[in-house]
């Protein structure tokens, strides 16, 4: 359900941002070049007390933070901020996780079957005085099994025999 909202802010701010810079590009086609729409000047023309109200509460506790980090931010183009907050959104929401197909399942039970069946054919139709597989093949390595070596606290190891 987060990532799912997340991805969804995610897109409308990309949206946002393709938007306005659509916007700036028709602007520069239709006039005499193209010019920055600054974040602080679109915020103005939207609703301008809320933007007063913001440099209001940010510089009652700190101007240097008003000057610093804030202003440079809304003297910014106004495309910049939606899109870098798009991308961070679309990175903390992660890859999509895939549901699992019915069908698919279905599809692996069915394989299993068939494997399992096969196996236990090949078992009946082998005689019975046969040797083990290790046993008929002596000119074919076989590398020793691993084993692990547990200890408490601590993950298992792979200790390869010599």
């Amino acid at each position: 359900m987060i990532r799912w909202l997340l991805r969804t802010i995610s897109r409308l701010t990309l949206l946002a941002a393709v938007a306005t810079f659509g916007n700036e590009l028709y602007q520069a086609a239709s006039g005499p070049g193209y010019r920055i729409i600054p974040l602080g000047k679109l915020w103005a023309s939207l609703n301008a007390n809320s933007l007063i109200g913001l440099q209001a509460a940010i510089e009652g506790t700190s101007t240097w933070l008003w000057r610093t980090i804030v202003l440079p931010i809304l003297l910014g183009p106004a495309w910049a901020i939606p899109l870098g907050v798009s991308l961070v959104l679309f990175l903390f929401a992660g890859r999509a996780r895939r549901r699992a197909d019915p069908a698919y399942g279905r599809a692996i039970a069915g394989v299993t079957r068939a494997l399992r069946q096969h196996a236990s054919a090949r078992r009946a139709a082998r005689p019975a005085n046969a040797a083990p597989a290790e046993a008929r093949s002596p000119d074919v390595a076989v590398p020793p099994a691993p084993r692990s070596d547990s200890r408490p606290g601590r993950e298992p190891t792979i200790i390869r025999r010599p």
